[in-house]
């Protein structure tokens, strides 16, 4: 599932994973996206966010794309 939420961030971004890891790796604000099945909110989030607020979802699922790729 993380792939697969990488994947969609990425499209999300209009960019692929490779160059929205690359672009985002050293800035103080990344793409994160919710991890709830069949919920796509994206936002900004802090590079090692795991659970940061979801607007639509009303949770606590957001996780950042240096998370998911494993870079964090």
């Amino acid at each position: 599932m993380k792939d697969d939420k990488l994947d969609q961030l990425a499209r999300i971004w209009g960019m692929s994973v490779e160059l929205m890891l690359k672009t985002y790796q050293s800035d103080s604000l990344v793409p994160g996206i919710c991890m709830n099945e069949g919920c796509d909110f994206a936002t900004e989030v802090e590079p090692d966010t795991r659970a940061s607020w979801c607007e639509e979802c009303r949770n606590r699922t957001v996780t950042s794309a240096l998370v998911l790729a494993g870079r964090i």
